[in-house]
């Protein structure tokens, strides 16, 4: 009998989640620029194309469009936006190990810098140093003065203990980011997430509880989105 009801909340979920995507579909056509919103992912450890180390594809056709001003040897002089925008710049084309380095090299101008944290975090795990990852996303949390960078931190954290099959622990990262931002545009992705934890766990009611949150949450940021988004309109038609 449980497991029937499990089914048929299932089919319920699913169904309900359909629904939030063609109406925000819908409403994306009317949008200028945009991208429709995919439901929550289950979240995995990164598998690279390529040993970590190794340059790619993606890294030599970055490196050939990058000036030497912007991607050059930083000098002994070079201060923490250069080291911290080549280390952005290593991590979005992939080259992990040297956006590590830059990001130490950041911070050891500004120790307390959360964002240098956080993205120090997300470069370890793609190096698949899960541990070194997850503290320093707790020292992200620790340092940071802005509410967004621990919501960011947490949910970040969030994920990999997921990935790690460490549910309860990502379930309580999901908490902590959800108290800091319960209303951000991410917060129906959390909570999705939170669902697919309690899944595993086989916490089938809790589950389901978090995909009806996370289906209201999606329409309610959509609506919020829409609102804002005419009376950008009308502003705009007022100053013509």
């Amino acid at each position: 009998m449980e497991f029937l009801l499990v089914i048929l909340a299932s089919i319920a979920i699913a169904y309900g989640l359909l629904k939030m995507l063609t109406k925000i579909k819908n409403f994306d056509r009317d949008r200028a620029t945009s991208s429709t919103p995919e439901p929550p992912r289950e979240p995995a450890v990164i598998e690279e194309s390529c040993p970590p180390g190794s340059p790619s594809i993606r890294v030599e056709q970055f490196l050939e469009k990058t000036t030497a001003n912007d991607l050059g040897s930083p000098s002994k002089d070079s201060s923490y936006e250069d080291w911290k925008n080549r280390g952005d710049r290593h991590l979005v084309c992939g080259a992990y190990p040297e956006a590590l380095e830059a990001y130490d090299r950041a911070l050891e101008l500004q120790p307390k810098a959360s964002y240098l944290w956080q993205q120090r975090g997300e470069t370890l795990k793609r190096l698949r140093r899960y541990q070194e990852a997850i503290a320093s996303y707790d020292r992200a949390i620790e340092v940071s003065m802005n509410p967004i960078g621990r919501y960011q931190a947490w949910n970040g954290k969030g994920s990999l203990l997921f990935a790690l099959q460490r549910y309860e622990e990502s379930i309580a990262a999901y908490h902590q980011a959800l108290a800091i931002c319960p209303n951000g545009i991410g917060s129906s992705h959390i909570l999705g997430l939170e669902g697919m934890a309690w899944s595993k766990l086989k916490h089938y009611e809790k589950a389901g509880d978090c995909y009806r949150q996370a289906y209201h949450k999606a329409i309610e940021v959509s609506e919020q989105t829409r609102f804002h988004l005419n009376d950008w309109r009308v502003r705009s038609a007022e100053q013509i």
